[in-house]
């Protein structure tokens, strides 16, 4: 009886599947792989775009749970080079002791595949050498992101109220959009210590804005807002490129007020949105302040 095995294709990043090393040309190769060892290929995997990285991905516990479930019918798996699988060292010397205790091996069309004290020391060198090519690429890829961040250029998604682009020299940028102006009010009535953020929220989704608690709140904590660029890279704050929504004033208030540093509404004078005219229209007699009533109609409630 012919063996028989399944394949695990991936790319990691949309540069490596460009200039080599593609979905594709992995698939022949494993494929020729397992002609010339005279396995029957009976199904393939592929996670392309994914990372290697990281252990637990979702699409290798779909393969070995797969395969513990058809192990009585397959004899090995078969992926092009050792880090296809997993760059992560135990992760991955965990899984080849895994696989072969169910009787099912793992082959790398490059690699070596031998069953002796030699073929397991090259597959821990392997590994090791793996693991260390992500650390550096990591490594590189934060000290890039410190560099762009400290020369005034957000590098993740832009937030609520802006968006990334591209400029003329294909840079990331982030850009105001037309929800910029829902921040700019947020933050604006914020400042005046007359509203709470649930004030706020009703406000603004009577706009077509709506947001959760928690989405209000952080956003009304972030400091790109008003031009400065945060993170865990360059935690003192750096004067972004972009545009900002609301000034750096705007911003220290609605954050003091936020500290519970400024009162955020005065005792029996606490605006209510319904009525936004309350207390500054007077009676023309006795000068008192106007109030207002929402007296209930058929349907509906009235605001007078």
């Amino acid at each position: 009886m012919k063996k028989k095995c399944i394949i695990y294709c991936r790319v990691s990043t949309e540069e490596q599947a460009k200039k080599g090393y593609s979905f594709d040309e992995q698939e022949k190769r494993c494929r020729d792989f397992a002609q010339r060892n005279e396995y029957e290929v009976v199904k393939i995997f592929g996670a392309p775009g994914k990372s290697a990285s990281k252990p637990g991905r979702k699409d290798l516990l779909h393969i070995f749970d797969y395969i513990k479930r058809n192990k009585n019918e397959l004899d090995a798996l078969i992926v092009w080079m050792w880090d296809r699988i997993a760059r992560d060292t135990l992760e991955r010397l965990q899984l080849y002791e895994n696989l072969n205790e169910i009787g099912v091996r793992l082959l790398a069309v490059r690699g070596n595949n031998e069953d002796t004290p030699e073929g397991d020391l090259s597959r821990g060198i392997d590994a090791v050498l793996s693991k260390y090519e992500v650390d550096k690429i990591r490594q590189r890829t934060m000290m890039g992101m410190e560099r762009r961040l400290r020369l005034g250029n957000w590098n993740h998604k832009a937030p609520f109220g802006y968006k990334n682009i591209l400029d003329e020299s294909e840079n990331k940028i982030v850009v105001p959009t037309g929800d910029a102006k829902y921040m700019k009010e947020a933050f604006e009535l914020m400042a005046t210590g007359n509203y709470k953020q649930a004030d706020i929220r009703k406000i603004l989704a009577q706009k077509g804005c709506k947001m959760a608690k928690q989405t209000l709140n952080a956003r009304l904590r972030n400091p790109i807002y008003a031009g400065l660029l945060k993170s865990k890279l360059c935690p003192e704050g750096i004067i972004g490129n972009h545009q900002p929504i609301i000034t750096k004033e705007t911003f220290d208030r609605v954050q003091a007020i936020l500290d519970g540093k400024k009162p955020s509404i005065s005792k029996r004078r606490k605006l209510n949105p319904e009525f936004p005219l309350s207390r500054f229209v007077r009676c023309h007699e006795c000068g008192k302040p106007l109030s207002g009533t929402s007296p209930k109609g058929r349907n509906r409630r009235y605001q007078y």
